[in-house]
This record gives C-alpha cells, sequence and structure tokens, in this order.
C-alpha cells in the first residue's frame, strides 16, 4: 500500500468560532482551534498490519470580547475502523502547568501548557477511540487568553486519517456555545 508523502513539518488545519450572548448580542469571544498532524512512522507494525503512526496536537485558544467563560470541553475522536489511539494527554490535573507524553511505538513526544488555576479534568477512552477533557475553572472564570493543547497518538492502517473534534465552551452569562463537530482528513496510505 502507497504511503501519501507529507509536507515538511506536517500537516495544519485552523477552525475559528464567534460567539454572542444571546440577548444583548455582544460577542463573548472568539475561539481558535489549530490541528497539527505529524506522521512518526509509516512502517509501524500494529497487530500484524504495517500502519502510520501519527501524533496530532491541538492549540486551542478563547480570546475574551466583552464575556469570559468559566468551562471549556474538548473532544478529538479517531473512531475509525483502521484508527487506533495509543497514547494521549493530558491526564487529570490541579491545575497551573499541564503535561502532554505521548508514547509508544517511535520516540516519544512531550510538551507543558500553563492553564493556570483551572482543573484538568481527563475523560478519554482508549476503547472508543477518543480524547476528551473538561477544563473548569476554581473560583471565577477563564484566564485571557485561554490555551490548552491535548494531544493524540493515533496509529493507521489504511486510507485517510480523520478526526472528528468538537468543543463547548460555558460563557460567565450561562449559557453553553458549541462549535459543532468537524471532521478533518489527511492524506496518509
Amino acid at each position: 500500500m502507497a504511503v501519501v508523502a507529507e509536507p515538511s513539518g506536517g500537516y495544519y488545519r485552523t477552525y475559528s468560532w464567534k460567539f454572542y450572548h444571546p440577548v444583548t448580542g455582544l460577542q463573548a469571544g472568539t475561539y481558535t482551534s489549530t490541528l497539527h498532524f505529524d506522521r512518526k512512522s509509516s512502517s509501524a507494525n500494529v497487530d500484524g498490519k504495517k500502519a502510520s503512526v501519527w501524533d496530532i496536537a491541538s492549540f486551542n485558544q478563547f480570546e475574551v470580547k466583552y464575556y469570559r467563560i468559566n468551562q471549556l470541553i474538548t473532544r478529538n475522536d479517531v473512531n475509525y475502523a483502521a484508527q487506533k489511539i495509543i497514547s494521549y494527554g493530558p491526564y487529570d490535573d490541579a491545575g497551573y502547568t499541564v503535561g502532554v507524553d505521548l508514547s509508544g511505538l517511535v520516540s516519544g513526544n512531550a510538551w507543558t501548557f500553563s492553564v493556570g488555576a483551572v482543573i484538568t479534568n481527563n475523560v478519554s477512552s482508549i476503547a472508543n477511540k477518543y480524547g476528551k477533557w473538561t477544563w473548569t475553572h476554581t473560583s471565577s472564570y477563564m484566564q485571557n487568553p485561554f490555551v490548552t493543547k491535548p494531544g493524540l497518538r493515533v496509529t493507521n492502517t489504511s486510507g485517510n486519517l480523520a478526526i472528528k473534534t468538537s468543543h463547548s465552551l460555558h460563557a460567565s452569562y450561562g449559557a453553553t456555545h458549541s462549535t459543532g463537530v468537524v471532521t478533518t482528513y489527511i492524506p496518509d496510505r
């Protein structure tokens, strides 16, 4: 099976949303998500099949216009037959500096990011092939801008690499806003 060449530095896909107060119409802020896809191997052995190994890192940022948020939920779903999650991050954390350490099959890939006084609740599932995290402020609202950088290490044995991403933000005025589900396809095998 032929492997599609990856551009130098991998693939980047950026999505952006603006959210508004449902009564006043004032813009709460802008949420931007950039996904970085970096193939670490095209010839790993996964259950006796040749597979690609991808690190998928997302850089997510909420920038306040008039209102802050006090909770963010992010889900990255790779529930396709040819794909598996090998590792993910971050895990549960009480706040401030949060670590991601992707490992398995090829050399590791680690990074940290700061979330301020925010609790990270990891509700990911390797069996169901998704990474999911809830960030909740402990006393007030998120810092501005509020940035998260979760990641997945995923294997793929056939076809395009695919990921479904979604984000939900709870604003200071009590409303919850959602990005809906965005599906991204990256050429692979």
